[in-house]
Parts: C-alpha cells; structure tokens; sequence
C-alpha cells in the first residue's frame, strides 16, 4: 500500500490584535510527500493547485504524523513501522532530515507544549510518552500517563494541544476514548467515550471545540471541550486519517486514505470541498501552519 504523509505550510492573511496593522499578501506554498515514491509535491491550500514533484531520498518507513513546530521551522515525522522507532526531524527551509531521535515502538503523533520548547512523543506498543526537549533533540523522560482511577492510559494514539487552556488531548490508539490531560503530561483529568475508531484530533484555536477523525464511520466529530460532549458530525471520504484547522478555526483539512481525497470543511456551515489526489497515493495525515506576517499601516 503506497504511505503518504501530507503536510501543508500555509500564510494566512490576518489582522494584528491591539494595533491598526496592513498585512501584505503572501503565497500559500504546502508540500505532499510520498514515501513509497520518495519525493514531494508542492501545494497551493488557496487555490488547490499540485506542482512538480521534487524528488527527495525516502525517510524511515510509515509515516503517521506530520507535526510543525509552533514556528514552522521544521515538520517531525513519528514512523510507526517496528523498523524504525523513531521520530525524523525535517528542516522546512531545505527538506533535509536533520536529526533522527529514538523513541517508543510504533511511534505516531507528535505534539508540542505551547512554547515550543518540549515535543511528546506517543507510541503505541511502547504504552508511554517519550519527552524530548527540543532545543538540543534530546530525550528528556518517558512516562506512562496515569488516569484519576489508577489506570494507565494504554496504547497511546494521537495527541493535540489545546492553545487556550494548554491541555494536551489524546485518543487511543482506533478505539472510542478521549482523553484530557493536564498541561504537564502528568495526569488525565478527564476522559470520554466518543466515536467508534477515533484516529486523530485538533483543538480549535478558540478553545471550544475539539475535532476528532473517525475512520470507522467516516465523519469528523466535533466535540464540546467544556463538557466533552459531541455537538455534531461532518461526513467526509471513506477512511479519514489526519485532520488540522487554520488559525483563525475557518477551515479544516481531512486527509480520507481510502478514496485518496483531501476534505476542507468551512465550519461556517459544515460544507466541504474535495481536493482529489492520485488514484491510491492514500493519504495519511495533514498538518497546516497559518502564520501572519505584518507590517505597519
């Protein structure tokens, strides 16, 4: 089965908070990256437009999660292939690998604290969070994450950042749970039976709705963070993997492995527009960067 890792790097235009600022209009570059067929194919998220493919040398096998840092330097990339364990650091600037980091058995979601400064590092067959600081790409602490009835949060799945309260949300690995951790990894405040194969999830950027891909069902959950309760679903393709949102919560990006589409849903009204792939590239995650660039008026 052809793997492919999607990662969009977009420039939003948006206004300044606290000052009267012009923001100059800025291209929207993003980058498709296949790893059967090794190589990178750029992408327009404005305008849905796929360019020349660049050829590049094939990283460490199965790809799960494609993660940026909070400044949009670089994309981690966790392998879930017994082969690997590690997570692969990618410099936006020259799509290089610059660092390859040691981690749990079948690692597959990347998430960074609010600064920046700490990555986790969930891996399933491993049961526990690698810390890494990412300063030096060293390896910090690994930790089982515990829940308030003693339990251990078992077959860790994908991660998110909350970027209100810094609370980090979790799902186990295809199963129904959501969990919510505190903003130090210790502890699971909370959790919720949600969905039937949970897969992955974003936080919306205002803090009140948490997006979670259900491949089983082929929907977008929206769940209410304040009661974690689910408010709505949004059909999308067949087998939905990665899922991401812009900046300012407009859109959000589905990435359907099955039917080798791409979904950008507008929350405004839940409506979609399909971005068709090649037959069988199989998308498998997404990640979107909006950062705002102003000057001035």
């Amino acid at each position: 089965m052809k793997t492919l890792l999607l990662v969009l790097l977009a420039v939003a235009l948006a206004a300044c908070i606290g000052a009267s600022l012009a923001v100059p209009a800025i291209a929207d570059d993003g980058y498709v990256a296949c790893t059967d067929s090794d190589d990178v194919i750029p992408f327009d998220l404005l305008t849905y437009a796929l360019g020349t493919a660049i050829l590049l040398p094939a990283p460490y096998p199965y790809p799960y999660d494609a993660t940026m840092t909070p400044d949009g330097s670089e994309v981690w990339v966790p392998d879930a292939s017994s082969l690997g364990n590690h997570v692969v650091v990618i410099d936006v600037a020259t799509n290089a690998i610059t660092h390859t980091i040691p981690v749990g058995e079948k690692a597959n979601s990347v998430v960074f604290t609010d600064d920046g400064s700490t990555a986790l590092v969930s891996a399933r067959d491993g049961d526990y969070v690698t810390i890494i600081r990412t300063s030096d790409y060293a390896v910090t602490d690994s930790l089982d994450v515990l829940t308030g009835s003693g339990g251990i949060y078992d077959g860790p799945g994908n991660m998110a950042l909350d970027p209100v309260s810094k609370n980090i949300y979790a799902v186990d690995w295809c199963y129904d749970t959501l969990f919510e951790i505190s903003p130090d990894a210790s502890s699971v405040l909370r959790t919720a039976d949600v969905g039937i194969e949970l897969w992955q999830l974003v936080v919306d950027p205002s803090g009140q709705y948490i997006y979670v891909t259900d491949r089983e069902t082929a929907q977008v959950r929206v769940i209410d963070q304040a009661t974690l309760t689910e408010v709505r679903t949004v059909a999308v393709g067949a087998d939905p993997w990665g899922i991401d949102v812009t900046l300012d919560g407009s859109k959000l990006v589905v990435a359907c492995e099955d039917d080798s589409n791409v979904y950008v849903i507008d929350t405004s009204d839940w409506s979609t527009t399909i971005i068709p792939l090649d037959a069988g590239a199989h998308p498998r995650d997404v990640d979107i960067l909006w950062t705002r660039s102003c000057t001035p008026s």
